[in-house]
C-alpha cells in the first residue's frame, strides 16, 4: 500500500486514482502529484519491486498409515520454518492425527503458510515371510507372502501372493491393505536342491525261504519302507515290489522302488582251491560259498600240524592269512565246513587249499 498521506487537497496517481493511498500489485514505478488548499504541486516517485513468493501446499486433508512413514513437505524454497509441532526442518514426520501447520520465511522475509488436518492413521498390516533359505525343487520351492492384503509387488513386478523361485537370491515384497497401508518383507534364497531319487540299488533275487537286507546307497535323515520299517534298512524274505521314502537333511522328500524276484536255490557248495592274501582286494579272503539259507555254519582253517588258525559261524567272514597278526606262509592248509540248510539235513565238508603270495 502506497500512502501520500492526509492533508492534501486532492490527489493524482499515476493511473489517473485520486484516493490518498494505491495499492500496488505489480512491480514498476509509481508517482503522485497532490495539490494543496493554496494550489501548490507536490510529486513524488517511487521504483517498487514486488517479491513473489513460492505457495506451500501442505496437500488436501486425508487419512495416512503408520508405515510407510507420511511425511510433509513445505518446500525447498524458503530460508526458515516454524511448524506448529516446533520442528524447525523442511520436512516433519506425521504419526498422530490432527492439524499441522507450517509458517516459512523466504530469502526476502517474506512469510508463508498452509494448514493441513490428519483425519486418520491407520496402522499398517504386518507380513512375515518363512525364513527357510533352503528349498527343494519341485517340492516347496515356492514363497508364500499370505492372505488378507489387497495387492501384492515382488521385486520382479509379479503381483501375485504365491510365487516359484528356481533360483536362489534375494526375494522381497510389498503387501498394501484396503486402506492403502504397506507393509514389506524379503527372504534370501541360498540354496535349491534337488529332492533324493535312485537311491535304492537295482532289482534282485531271494532264495526260497531265505531273508535277505535292503537298503539305500546313501545316508539320510528319516526313513519309511513300505513294510512300516522307519530303519534305515529292512529285513524281507518275500518276492515282492518294495518302496522306501526318505528325507534328506535339508528336509527335502524322495521315493524310490526295488523289485525282488523269486530264485531257485539248489544248495551248491563252493570252495576255492587256493587264495592270495596280499591286500589287493582280489581273492583276499577264504571262505565258502553256499547259495541257500542256513540254519546254522561253521568253518575252520588248520596248519599242516593240526592246529587251529581261524574259525567262524558268520559265512560273511572270512580268513586273510593271518594267525596272531602274522601272514601265514606259502602253503597248504586245511579246511572244514559244518552247515545246515534250511528243511535238509546237517552237511559237513571238508579239504584242502593253498595259501600264495
Amino acid at each position: 500500500m502506497l500512502n501520500a498521506k492526509k492533508g492534501f487537497k486532492n490527489y493524482r496517481w499515476q493511473d489517473g486514482s485520486t484516493d490518498s493511498t494505491f495499492a500496488a500489485t505489480t512491480s514498476g514505478q509509481y508517482y503522485v502529484t497532490a495539490y494543496n488548499y493554496c494550489n501548490q504541486v507536490f510529486t513524488d516517485t517511487i521504483n517498487l519491486v514486488i517479491n513473489t513468493t513460492p505457495a506451500i501446499n501442505l496437500g488436501n486433508d486425508t487419512s495416512v498409515c503408520s508405515y510407510p512413514s507420511f511425511y510433509l513437505n513445505a518446500g525447498a524454497n524458503y530460508k526458515t520454518y516454524s511448524w506448529s509441532t516446533g520442528a524447525t526442518t523442511q520436512k516433519i514426520k506425521v504419526n498422530a492425527i490432527g492439524d499441522y501447520f507450517v509458517i516459512a520465511t523466504d530469502s526476502n522475509n517474506c512469510k508463508v503458510s498452509d494448514t493441513i488436518n490428519i483425519t486418520n492413521l491407520y496402522q499398517s498390516p504386518s507380513i512375515n515371510l518363512n525364513k527357510k533359505n533352503v528349498l527343494c525343487l519341485q517340492q516347496n520351492n515356492f514363497i508364500d507372502a499370505g492372505s488378507g492384503y489387497i495387492n501384492y509387488l515382488w521385486q520382479d513386478g509379479s503381483n501375485k501372493q504365491i510365487i516359484t523361485v528356481n533360483k536362489i537370491g534375494k526375494y522381497k515384497i510389498i503387501v498394501s491393505d484396503a486402506n492403502g497401508c504397506q507393509a514389506a518383507d524379503s527372504v534370501t534364497i541360498k540354496l535349491l536342491v534337488q529332492p533324493p531319487a535312485n537311491f535304492l540299488f537295482g532289482d534282485t533275487t531271494i532264495c526260497q525261504d531265505a531273508e535277505i537286507v535292503l537298503f539305500a546307497n546313501r545316508v539320510f535323515n528319516h526313513y519309511l519302507w513300505s513294510n512300516s520299517t522307519t530303519l534305515s534298512t529292512t529285513k524281507i524274505s518275500n518276492a515282492a515290489m518294495y518302496w522306501l521314502t526318505v528325507t534328506d537333511y535339508y528336509g527335502c522328500k524322495g521315493a524310490d522302488t526295488i523289485t525282488v524276484f523269486n530264485k531257485y536255490c539248489d544248495g551248491i557248495f563252493y570252495m576255492p582251491t587256493a587264495f592270495t592274501p596280499n591286500q589287493d582286494k582280489v581273492n583276499d579272503l577264504l571262505k565258502p560259498i553256499i547259495n541257500a539259507p542256513l540254519v546254522n555254519f561253521s568253518f575252520a582253517i588248520y596248519n599242516r600240524f593240526g592246529q587251529q588258525l581261524f574259525s567262524t559261524n558268520n559265512i560273511t567272514n572270512g580268513w586273510n592269512g593271518l594267525y596272531n597278526g602274522q601272514l601265514q606262509e606259502t602253503g597248504g592248509y586245511v579246511w572244514q565246513c559244518s552247515y545246515t540248510i534250511k528243511n535238509k539235513p546237517p552237511q559237513f565238508k571238508k579239504g584242502t587249499v593253498v595259501l600264495l603270495r
